[in-house]
């Protein structure tokens, strides 16, 4: 039964990792054959901005959750929050590095994005921001090795990994999106007035940076 659930994920992982690959070279196609018109730029914007909000809308539930049991703790718990056997994370170890390398990151991919409006070599920013992207990766995974407390543990231990593990989740699709506009970038696919696979890379990931900033403040420092 393991096994033919692992399989059934991985069978699915696969599919939709084709189909994210196929989608992205057919856009590659309507791209270069000038069929993103001004009308058509704008929708996939306006798709985007909704997508984007409904990530928010997503968050903002596990945060609810989180302050929700954080300001009125049950006697189930110990009455106190974090609850009684659960040893927080020291907000100035890894979570503070991570954070450091957040902001870094943020201001790689804007200084790649503002070259290629310039029209200079958005390469290098970009190649860094996705090198940041992967300590921030590695970096979250020690902290998962080295943490007290697992998922089972309680609402604190679920808020804890629901919500950075939906994160991390974020940090990857938008690392593999990087990624992809890497590829673009190497091909110069973009122009000055034309990425707009580019601007939703960035925002993207801006956005997920501001979600790691209200997950520090809240999971680590506040609760430590």
């Amino acid at each position: 039964m393991k096994y033919g659930i692992l399989s059934g994920v991985v069978v699915t992982g696969v599919r939709l990792f084709a189909t994210v690959l196929y989608w992205g070279y057919t856009v590659i196609l309507e791209s270069d054959a000038g069929n993103h018109s001004r009308h058509m730029a704008d929708a996939m914007r306006f798709a985007f901005s909704l997508f984007v909000l409904r990530e928010a809308m997503f968050f903002f539930g596990i945060f609810w959750a989180f302050f929700d049991s954080a300001l009125s703790p049950t006697l189930e718990i110990g009455g106190v929050w974090p609850p009684v056997g659960i040893v927080p994370i020291n907000p100035f170890g890894i979570p503070l590095f991570n954070t450091v390398v957040l902001l870094r990151r943020g201001v790689t991919l804007t200084w790649s994005h503002y070259s290629l409006l310039r029209k200079e070599d958005a390469k290098p920013g970009l190649v860094l921001t996705v090198l940041l992207a992967f300590l921030f990766e590695g970096a979250q995974y020690v902290e998962y090795r080295e943490a007290t407390f697992r998922i089972r543990d309680g609402i604190f231990g679920r808020c804890f990994y629901f919500g950075t593990g939906f994160h991390g989740l974020h940090v990857i699709f938008g690392h593999i999106f990087l990624l992809f506009n890497l590829y673009r970038v190497h091909q110069c696919h973009f122009t000055r007035r034309r990425h707009i696979s580019f601007e939703c890379a960035v925002v993207y990931w801006h956005f997920v940076d501001v979600v790691w900033l209200f997950l520090y403040v809240s999971f680590y420092w506040w609760t430590y």
